[in-house]
């Protein structure tokens, strides 16, 4: 190998002190509004003034709605799910019914019945 190609190979060498096959954590992004309040809920009612305590409030009631807005995506999946494995399981349970009726009657067959 000349220096040219040595120049032009690609090499990966990973992070440095990172443990084969473990992630480094995501660093999501967490609205300002999120933390505040995820703080505030630590905290007993007692602890908080009447202007954290209805931060705290609104937050969740904002989550609530904005989980029940978007249920009918959930509703849809989880009916999908439920269609395809009770269909597969409706298939299975046939199936193995079928051969198992056409065991014992042929063992009835057999037997002179």
């Amino acid at each position: 190998m000349d220096d040219n190609e040595i120049d032009s190979i690609l090499a990966h060498y990973g992070v440095l002190g990172m443990k084969w096959g473990v992630r480094k954590k995501s660093r999501g992004t967490v609205s300002e509004d999120y933390t505040t309040t995820a703080s505030l809920r630590k905290k007993s009612p007692k602890e908080l003034s009447n202007k954290e305590l209805q931060t705290v409030i609104e937050r969740k009631r904002l989550e609530s709605q904005f989980k029940d807005a978007n249920a009918s995506q959930i509703d849809r999946g989880r009916k999908a799910v439920i269609k395809v494995v009770g269909g597969i399981g409706t298939a299975i349970i046939t199936g193995v019914a079928t051969k198992e009726g056409m065991r014992l009657l042929t063992a009835f067959m057999k037997r002179g019945g």
